[in-house]
């Protein structure tokens, strides 16, 4: 059985000086934080999609600007099904493949959340 358990937010609004990668980061280390996480324990890494800063490869981007090196890495767009799809397919992954934590993100705005999901 899989399960949300950390979850990290950024303030919603423009945020002078600070990137969307910042922003992901800052929910990201909340997010593992409230899970009893590590950055190390991070095996998988989901993002959505950015409009401040649009990336074919945001999972890989954000991976690297995070310190992690996840076994996989996944940028998902579908509109308003992004949170929706994140949290099938982490579902589907740690069921299926992956037997450590990873960190999923909906960063489709300037304030992007994160969920630390776990098996």
């Amino acid at each position: 059985m899989s399960f949300i358990s950390g979850v990290g937010l950024t303030a919603f609004g423009k945020h002078e000086g600070r990137s969307t990668l910042d922003l992901m980061s800052e929910a990201a280390e909340s997010a593992l934080s409230d899970a009893g996480l590590k950055r190390c324990d991070i095996d998988g890494l989901l993002t959505g999609y950015s409009t401040t800063m649009p990336h074919l490869m945001l999972a890989t981007v954000f991976a690297e600007h995070f310190g992690v090196h996840p076994s996989y890495a996944h940028a998902i767009q579908v509109g308003g099904a992004t949170g929706l799809a994140m949290a099938m397919l982490a579902h589907e992954l740690v069921e299926g493949a992956l037997q450590k934590p990873f960190s999923s993100s909906p960063a489709r705005t300037a304030s992007p959340g994160r969920r630390a999901i776990r098996r």
